[in-house]
């Protein structure tokens, strides 16, 4: 059986998806990923415009094969629509470095992976400034105390990284001072 995420090339059409979901009050987030797909690039995996297939052609659909590999070039939060946008990259098959990581993250990934996933992963890919970005706005946002230890603690890992050590310090005590004040462990 075969899989395929449905986009389209139409970013009003994705955007009036995405502001049309709820998110409850859980931690869901939307996210409209932009998706650049140089045709030229070798693919493992087939992605389709299927436009003149579909009852929808206004909806100008594509069809991306999951498990297709894509590189994360940045992600921002956008206050005007309070949405999240991840750019994304195709990867060609010979991305032979991303699938490795991209297997290895999913073996340890929790069945509903976050946005604090996606910083753990940026981090674990080498991005640490992507990751502080993307880390400190989800800080900024959160009002949930065991995410905001979290954040620091993806924050003092990315600060040592770039050996900045007092900052690192920094990070790693705040996220103790949460940690001992709700009395409980982080998740990563």
């Amino acid at each position: 059986m075969n899989s395929f995420l449905s986009t389209t090339t139409a970013r009003e059409t994705a955007v009036f998806f995405a502001e049309s979901s709820t998110t409850g009050s859980g931690s869901l987030k939307r996210i409209l990923f932009e998706f650049d797909i140089d045709t030229q690039v070798i693919s493992p995996r087939p992605f389709a415009n299927v436009q003149h297939l579909s009852q929808y052609a206004e909806e100008d659909e594509v069809l991306i094969s999951l498990g297709t590999i894509f590189r994360i070039k940045d992600v921002q939060f956008n206050n005007e629509q309070n949405i999240w946008i991840a750019k994304l990259e195709l990867c060609s098959s010979g991305d032979f470095a991303f699938k490795e990581i991209f297997e290895h993250e999913k073996k340890l990934m929790q069945p509903t992976p976050s946005l604090l996933h996606l910083g753990k992963l940026l981090g674990n890919m080498g991005s640490y400034e992507k990751q502080k970005n993307l880390t400190q706005q989800i800080l900024n946002e959160s009002e949930d105390a065991l995410e905001q230890e979290n954040c620091y603690l993806l924050l003092g890992q990315g600060a040592r990284f770039l050996k900045d050590y007092d900052a690192a310090i920094q990070y790693s005590l705040k996220c103790l001072e949460l940690q001992e004040k709700a009395g409980v462990d982080a998740l990563y």
